[in-house]
């Protein structure tokens, strides 16, 4: 196991690769197809189609377009804190339905990343680049140290 200072910027770059790797051995992540990607430093989770994932009028649930903000801020907070974060809570304002065929992606950026707590601003945009749904997430510090195994 390897313990991550989150001043270093070198370790922040070398957790956002493991993270890369961790991401995909959660059971949720296998389930929903997502993909964790960290671009200019900032973390974008990709949700392809996905049928299995619609309401009955062939449009993206909210719930998933709610899973991937969530998990985008998570993951793009995480870097900058040596200990995990937990979730306190998260918002989604769905603009516009999404067909179940397009691609979506959310990327989140820092508003603040206090000592304690971290809040994030996420756009969710189609894979032609327009934005379906805003959200922001409110992330705090526990005691546990950011181990990954």
């Amino acid at each position: 196991m390897t313990v991550f200072d989150p001043t270093d910027a070198g370790a922040r770059e070398r957790l956002r690769e493991e993270l890369v790797g961790y991401f995909g051995r959660a059971p949720i992540v296998r389930t929903l197809g997502m993909e964790l990607l960290y671009e200019d430093g900032r973390a974008a989770v990709r949700l392809p189609p996905n049928p299995d994932l619609s309401h009955p009028l062939a449009q993206v649930h909210g719930g998933m377009v709610g899973t991937i903000v969530d998990t985008a801020a998570w993951f793009d907070a995480a870097p900058h804190y040596g200990v995990w974060l937990s979730t306190s809570d998260y918002h989604v304002r769905l603009l516009e339905p999404i067909p179940e065929d397009v691609e979506i992606r959310a990327v989140a950026n820092p508003v603040r990343l206090g000592r304690r707590t971290a809040v994030e601003r996420v756009l969710v945009e189609r894979d032609d680049g327009g934005v379906v749904a805003v959200g922001s997430a409110t992330l705090i510090t526990t005691s546990q140290e950011l181990r990954l195994p």
